[in-house]
């Protein structure tokens, strides 16, 4: 049997929670900077493409922007900022005829344009008007002559909020999203076909600050393995 010492239990409980400030709830994450965009973003949304190839359908979406890559947002009153991301994805793509399956690509042309739109509607915060202008998937495991790309003729909007959080003093909570129209090419960029609806991305942690908290609770097991062996 396992004896954990009161000692031990309080700061592998500290670690984890500690671990776990960065993971907030509903989209929103904690860091010690205002940098955008968020960490990564993510959506369940299922986005269908009926191209003379068959159906295409994309289930699931994930990205993950660089943390070198993110940028100050603009100041009050400031012109909208421009910047250029490599981002890394993982999607859950079904292609006609195939199971749904997770396909990784290095994103080599990702564009996003900031508008600082003023406080927020309580006072506590910033509002920060967002457009994806770019976003080209292709190669990595993706099926060969599959390319995805953020629609040309429609806008691909979103918000981030940024507030001081009210329980990490000097951190700030970071809330946003995108509502990204895409088109989908299976001939190499021949032809393109729109997605039924847009994707919805909400920002979501990195994968770090998860790994982090597993280390947090794999810390209470490692405390408790060390009283009982010593």
């Amino acid at each position: 049997m396992i004896s954990i010492s009161k000692q031990s239990l309080v700061l592998g409980a500290a670690w984890t929670l500690l671990s776990l400030s960065t993971v907030a709830a509903r989209a929103e994450y904690v860091a010690p900077a205002r940098d955008l965009p968020s960490p990564g973003h993510t959506t369940l949304t299922l986005v269908s493409y009926a191209t003379p190839g068959g159906l295409y359908q994309i289930d699931s979406f994930f990205d993950v922007f660089t943390e070198l890559q993110q940028v100050p947002p603009p100041g009050p009153g400031a012109t909208s900022i421009d910047s250029f991301f490599d981002v890394f994805t993982e999607i859950s793509l079904s292609t006609p005829g195939g199971p749904f399956q997770v396909r990784e690509s290095p994103t080599r042309h990702s564009q996003m344009r900031t508008t600082n739109s003023g406080p927020t509607p309580a006072g506590d915060g910033t509002v920060f008007d967002t457009e994806m202008l770019s976003l080209d998937l292709s190669g990595g495991t993706m099926p060969p002559g599959l390319m995805i790309r953020e629609s040309p003729t429609l806008p691909s909007t979103g918000k981030t909020t940024i507030r001081e959080s009210p329980s990490l003093p000097g951190m700030y909570q970071i809330d946003s999203f995108f509502d990204v129209f895409t088109e989908l090419s299976f001939d190499g960029g021949q032809t393109w076909t729109p997605g039924d609806q847009p994707m919805h991305l909400t920002g979501v942690p990195e994968p770090s600050s998860i790994v982090l908290a597993m280390v947090g609770f794999a810390a209470l097991g490692w405390c408790g393995f060390r009283r009982r062996n010593h």
